[in-house]
């Protein structure tokens, strides 16, 4: 995450050489980190004089001519990159996926779709996309909708478990659904720090299964906790935060925001009763849609999203367990949607703040300024450094005839949260 001092030391090793392409590879991918897509794209040609036969350089010329606003350029490098491949599948998949969205910003829908499409075909061919079950996260899902019952998230009180120390919030929802986006509003007030996706959650899952032994029935590991157990796995969650803070925590308030962590809010609710989460919607067309144009590394959960029947069947699987705790978990949980952030920016801010309990500070509206200075991780990292827009709202309606046979499942959750 330091790009300044990776560029630094990128720069002497060039004069250093003689493997000038990979280096200036490195200085192209610090100044697009910064957002100085001119000096990337002049690293990036220095590349390839270095070694002109690396396919992955044209490939990086033509993103970053995209984000300069040439997405003609863009296509021209891309389709002809395209015709030259080889049997490479993971760059065959890169190509497709970077393809697609300039055919989308082209508004060429159908052959961006076409392009998404077969991304995902080669993506799925990937020795990466071999390592990952379907069926992973779904089982997971379907363990904490059956052993986490209301009984047992109602065992322990934040009175039980009282230790001094700070306590987190949770900031959730289904990928691509605004979370960067309300992440980098909280980010620039001056009272929160954000944890920029990490899986600290996670952590205590595998902790837990090694403290009381690991069950397929997450109703049999819940029961055998006890107050002491669980002291034990919160200060096993707080030192993996602050290990990765590398100073204390102080006054400040942690918000750990990892979308999918809205799949474990019963195990939250276990560990963290007294804990706030911040649950970000946003119409699930446009969500899964988004999640299947993103070229993600792929993991359990990213697998998802290689084809848009895909992604549309791990929305229902996710938002249907979210739909099952939230009337038996005892957080307190307050729900923002992407949309209304984004047409009513202060007003939603504030709201934000008001449940987090903090005073308002103007700054926020500007959080995308302050995002251009930070690392961020996720595909969002370049829309959260623009001002707030609505080109992203109703994208879906540009495919409607690829959705024509998935909206049956996505109904029930447009007439729950409000899309119809």
């Amino acid at each position: 995450g330091k790009v300044e001092e990776s560029l630094k030391w990128a720069k002497r090793a060039v004069k250093l050489g003689p493997e000038g392409a990979k280096t200036n590879v490195m200085i192209a991918n610090c100044y697009e980190k910064l957002h100085r897509i001119d000096e990337a794209l002049t690293a990036n040609r220095l590349a390839q004089v270095a070694n002109p036969g690396v396919k992955y350089l044209k490939l990086q010329e033509a993103k970053l001519l995209s984000r300069s606003g040439d997405d003609e350029q863009a296509r021209g490098i891309l389709q002809e990159l395209g015709r030259g491949l080889g049997s490479d599948p993971d760059l065959k998949k890169q190509v497709l996926s970077e393809l697609g969205r300039v055919l989308d910003r082209l508004e060429s829908y159908d052959q961006a779709f076409e392009a998404f499409r077969n991304s995902g075909v080669q993506a799925s061919r990937t020795p990466e996309a071999k390592e990952f079950k379907l069926a992973t996260r779904p089982s997971l899902i379907n363990a904490y909708t059956s052993g986490l019952t209301a009984q047992r998230l109602r065992r322990w009180q934040p009175a039980d478990l009282q230790d001094g120390s700070w306590t987190p919030t949770f900031l959730v929802g289904f990928p691509r659904s605004g979370t960067t986006m309300t992440e980098q509003i909280l980010a620039a007030h001056s009272g929160i720090h954000t944890t920029d996706e990490h899986p600290y959650v996670e952590h205590v899952r595998y902790e837990w299964a090694r403290i009381v032994g690991k069950n397929p029935d997450l109703g049999w590991m819940a029961d055998q906790l006890d107050a002491e157990i669980i002291l034990r796995l919160r200060n096993h969650y707080r030192e993996k935060v602050e290990a990765d803070l590398r100073e204390p925590v102080g006054s400040r308030m942690i918000v750990d925001k990892l979308p999918l962590n809205i799949i474990h809010i019963g195990l939250i609710n276990l560990i963290f009763p007294e804990a706030k989460v911040i649950v970000v919607l946003r119409d699930p067309r446009d969500c899964c849609l988004s999640g299947f144009m993103q070229d993600f590394k792929l993991n359990s959960a990213m697998i998802h999203f290689l084809s848009l029947d895909r992604a549309v069947n791990f929305y229902t699987q996710v938002m249907g367990a979210w739909l099952h705790f939230r009337d038996i978990v005892t957080l307190s949980h307050c729900t923002f949607r992407y949309e209304d952030i984004v047409l009513n920016l202060e007003d939603e801010a504030r709201r934000l703040m008001e449940y987090l309990g903090l005073a308002w500070e103007p700054g926020v509206l500007n959080f995308h300024q302050k995002a251009a200075k930070r690392v961020i991780s996720t595909p969002s990292y370049v829309a959260v450094t623009e001002p707030v827009h609505v080109h992203a709202i109703g994208r879906w309606k540009n495919y409607q005839a690829q959705f024509a046979s998935l909206l049956p499942k996505l109904e029930p959750f447009l007439r729950e949260f409000g899309y119809e």
